[in-house]
């Protein structure tokens, strides 16, 4: 009966204070001490104290449009907003902030602009959710930490991203001057500007560049000894470079995406090369007239055709060297061969001279009938010689022949008759040079003699 009379009271006066309100909306109730809603005995600290295990209070309840609507909010003003991220909101001053961390918008659809988040932004499905779209983009992203992008693990640089279905990072500029990536290393001897890795163990590259590429440094293939086996010289180098035809052209216009070189070019085939040295021959794929299917071409390691060049070099040095010394030799054994004929004339003249010249009229003397053959006269000449012989007046057949000191005939003149006679040699026959002349009767040679043309 108490409690019934106790919330009597209480109710009665609630009313009169919804009454009193409602004459007077400035009126204070109560003066002082502390009101009671299932309680008699309010908290001294609370001005109204509500006790319940089966009820709630429920405050204004109101859209976020008709929050911010709210004309002149006074700090501490609580509303409970039931649009897009639904909650109790707390108004502190400036803006209107979430009660809770719990019932923070995660969408930053409530916040104001520059406002400080200090949580985790997760989405709510993976690979479902876009952070700006096609249209809307994000101007500036500043980060102290490392970016991973498609990667299911912590990064392990300032940007790492995996392509799963895309490539993995793509870099174009629209600037006249611009890079498309610029990268820039530190200074040490393993500090790498831009770093490429081809893991593919069925080819692929590290990189592949649409176009010129200019190195101003130096450019340089590993080569250390302790990469290597199976290390063997290069055989046959230089009759593998004669096989190789170097050729001029151009590049075919219908091939312009590829950004071939312009103009005429020089260089080798790939097919041709392929039938010498196919390990210099590599299969290459173009991805800039379709990327879904790439374009498949021949090219040539032109690195690898230096190691080559050089061993034919060597080989191609060695033969110049062989062939210098048996010139050598040639030039000693004519030198030789020189003095044996000088001094071989000498002895002849001093020894067998069977010429003479007739008294009075220049004439051949007759007083044997055994072949002679005078020394030519001029000699040396530069216009024309006279040499002078006698045939035996018996004989079937004569000639005189001229040879170089080689042995090699550069001229034979057939003699008809017996008795002196003469020839003339001029000078257009012959090239200058030193020359030796035989009189050859039946098939025997029976003196010779040198002459020297000069011109």
């Amino acid at each position: 009966m108490k409690k019934i009379i106790k919330n009597t009271i209480c109710t009665s006066i609630i009313a009169a204070a919804l009454c009193a309100q409602s004459v007077k909306a400035q009126n204070t109730f109560p003066a002082t001490g502390s009101v009671g809603i299932g309680t008699t005995t309010p908290n001294a600290k609370a001005l109204l104290d509500v006790t319940s295990t089966t009820k709630g209070v429920l405050l204004p309840r109101m859209t976020k449009a008709q929050r911010d609507a709210i004309t002149s909010p006074v700090m501490g003003l609580l509303i409970y907003q039931t649009n897009l991220t639904p909650g109790f909101y707390s108004y502190n001053g400036t803006a209107w902030v979430a009660v809770t961390s719990a019932s923070a918008n995660k969408t930053l659809g409530n916040l104001s602009p520059t406002t400080a988040v200090n949580v985790s932004l997760l989405p709510a499905s993976s690979f479902l959710l876009d952070l700006g779209s096609a249209s809307l983009n994000w101007r500036d992203i500043y980060a102290s930490g490392n970016v991973a992008i498609g990667l299911g693990t912590p990064p392990a640089a300032k940007l790492h991203a995996i392509g799963v279905t895309s490539d993995g990072i793509r870099g174009q500029t629209l600037l006249s001057d611009g890079n498309g990536i610029y990268g820039w290393a530190n200074t040490g001897a393993s500090c790498y500007a831009m770093w490429g890795y081809n893991a593919s163990t069925t080819g692929g590259y590290a990189g592949y560049f649409n176009g010129a590429v200019t190195v101003t440094g130096v450019f340089n293939n590993p080569s250390d000894a302790r990469l290597k086996e199976n290390i063997k010289p290069v055989e046959n180098a230089l009759s593998l470079i004669t096989q190789l035809e170097a050729k001029t052209y151009n590049f075919k216009a219908e091939y312009a995406k590829m950004n071939l070189p312009k103009g005429s070019q020089y260089g080798l085939i790939a097919q041709e090369v392929e039938k010498v040295i196919p390990n210099l021959v590599v299969t290459n794929y173009d991805k800039s007239m379709d990327e879904s299917h790439p374009f498949q071409y021949k090219g040539i390691n032109y690195l690898g055709l230096i190691p080559i060049l050089t061993q034919a070099i060597n080989e191609q040095q060695k033969e110049i060297i062989l062939k210098d010394a048996k010139i050598d030799q040639l030039v000693k054994d004519n030198a030789e061969m020189k003095t044996r004929m000088d001094m071989f004339e000498k002895s002849l003249s001093q020894c067998c001279s069977n010429f003479k010249e007739a008294s009075g009229n220049g004439q051949l003397s007759s007083n044997t009938d055994a072949a002679r053959l005078e020394q030519n006269n001029p000699n040396p000449f530069n216009q024309s010689s006279v040499i002078k012989f006698y045939i035996p007046s018996i004989f079937h057949t004569a000639e005189l022949v001229i040879t170089n000191l080689a042995g090699v005939t550069m001229k034979s003149i057939k003699i008809e008759k017996a008795g002196v006679s003469e020839v003339t040699i001029n000078a257009n026959e012959l090239a200058a040079g030193s020359y030796m002349y035989s009189l050859i009767v039946d098939g025997n040679k029976a003196i010779s003699k040198k002459m020297e043309l000069t011109k």
